[in-house]
């Protein structure tokens, strides 16, 4: 299984995505995709203030993704603690959403794509990077 990170499932969702990023999509079945409970706070949370606004992200991204959206649980927390302390030793910065992106992903063993893997290398999750060259092959 794939998790979406925050940016991908933002580019995915503007008016001109990224065409590498819509051919790396198309090449999987779509069941294979994953959103996190994280993510789609995050985009709501971008909204205007507008209910109408809210309603019609909320409703389009729960309909497309239905049961495959993924929690920050527990067993998502205690990942987070061990990867703020690995970062820590580091002295590397990484914004909290995506951490809990890669805590989701690491506790369900799934893949996570992303903008920029760099900073999430040996972070315990295989990464699948879009700046990769062969997308569809990388996963």
């Amino acid at each position: 299984m794939i998790l979406l990170d925050t940016p991908v499932v933002i580019d995915a969702l503007s008016p001109t995505p990224d065409p590498n990023l819509i051919d790396f999509l198309n090449s999987h079945p779509i069941e294979k995709f994953f959103i996190s409970t994280s993510s789609l706070s995050a985009l709501i949370a971008a909204l205007p203030m507008n209910s109408d606004a809210i309603d019609s992200m909320y409703s389009r991204i729960v309909s497309t993704f239905e049961s495959r959206i993924a929690p920050f649980d527990l067993a998502a927390t205690k990942k987070l603690h061990s990867l703020i302390r690995t970062l820590s030793e580091r002295n590397i910065s990484v914004p909290m959403l995506t951490l809990q992106n890669v805590s989701i992903a690491a506790s369900l063993d799934y893949q996570l794509v992303s903008l920029n893997t760099e900073p999430l290398i040996d972070m315990g999750v295989e990464l699948i990077d879009l700046g990769a060259t062969n997308l569809t092959e990388s996963a």
